[in-house]
């Protein structure tokens, strides 16, 4: 028998024990929550101002004690022409699944790492200490790749990133997942998730424990 809802009992890790926690969010669900991306660079002339949208579907915490680390996951969409300006992912690694896109109109771009420009940064800014240097995102010299319905990329820690959806007539959808570090709870100015699962709550995937009868 199917269970309705989107609540189960699942084992956690953190508390020793059993809980009853939110492990599916439905699409309607999710899709009365997204939130339009911001622009936050000059666009050049070629560039159209459209804004892909996105919102959250769960938002856990590491559990340093287990060496566990903390996830969020989510999708973004791209509508014609739309463009994801390039965002820094921190300490973080993100990794997109391309759902939907017209074939070979998906362009992933990378800020180069190794541009004069970047490694003179670098060594002004004393990278050598072990932080992670802060990339700027230059047009001329990211490395650009096309990409297609059914592709997978991920995005190292300390990377720089920017989206941007070449076709006219169809819209990208992209789900995604953030890996956090370990002892890192800061979202990053994304919003958390409420007890129903849904973005801009104070609590994310209702993880109160729940003791199940008889255990």
């Amino acid at each position: 028998r199917f269970k309705p809802g989107s609540k189960g009992w699942v084992w956690s890790e953190k508390e020793q024990g059993t809980k009853k926690m939110k492990i599916v969010n439905r699409q309607e669900s999710m899709q009365k929550n997204t939130r339009d991306l911001p622009i936050t660079t000059d666009r050049a002339e070629h560039e159209g101002v459209e804004v892909g949208q996105a919102a959250q579907s769960f938002l856990m915490d590491s559990i340093p004690s287990q060496r566990i680390p903390g996830w969020i996951s989510g999708f973004v969409t791209l509508p014609p022409l739309a463009i994801k300006d390039a965002e820094g992912v921190g300490f973080c690694s993100q990794v997109f699944f391309v759902a939907e896109c017209q074939p070979e109109s998906f362009e992933l771009s990378i800020a180069d790492p190794a541009s004069e420009h970047q490694v003179t940064r670098r060594q002004q800014l004393g990278a050598e200490s072990g932080e992670i240097a802060e990339i700027i995102f230059e047009p001329a010299t990211a490395q650009r790749f096309i990409l297609s319905a059914g592709d997978h990329f991920f995005i190292p820690p300390g990377n720089v990133y920017r989206l941007e959806n070449h076709s006219k007539h169809k819209t990208c959808k992209l789900y995604w997942t953030i890996i956090k570090p370990l002892d890192f709870d800061d979202q990053d100015g994304a919003p958390p998730l409420d007890k129903e699962g849904n973005a801009g709550g104070a609590e994310a995937n209702e993880i109160q424990a729940e003791p199940k009868p008889g255990v």
